[in-house]
């Protein structure tokens, strides 16, 4: 994954094994100092309305539960 900080952009790497979001395109991203947030997008399959976090330390990726939407 790579991230845009401090007019840099780096790359982040995190563990095969990890839960991790599915590749995708047309999405929105936000980042913190600590963590980075990825929102919907589309792939082969269609659109996604889908929520992950990502912290830079433990350097893992959460699914965030979305409910009354």
């Amino acid at each position: 994954m790579w991230v845009y900080s401090d007019n840099i952009l780096k790359e982040v790497e995190f563990g095969l094994n990890d839960s991790i979001p599915v590749k995708r395109n047309s999405h929105s991203m936000v980042a913190t100092n600590k963590s980075a947030y990825i929102f919907g997008g589309a792939n082969v399959d269609g659109p996604l309305n889908d929520l992950w976090s990502f912290d830079f330390e433990k350097k893992q990726f959460k699914k965030i539960n979305l409910t009354g939407l």
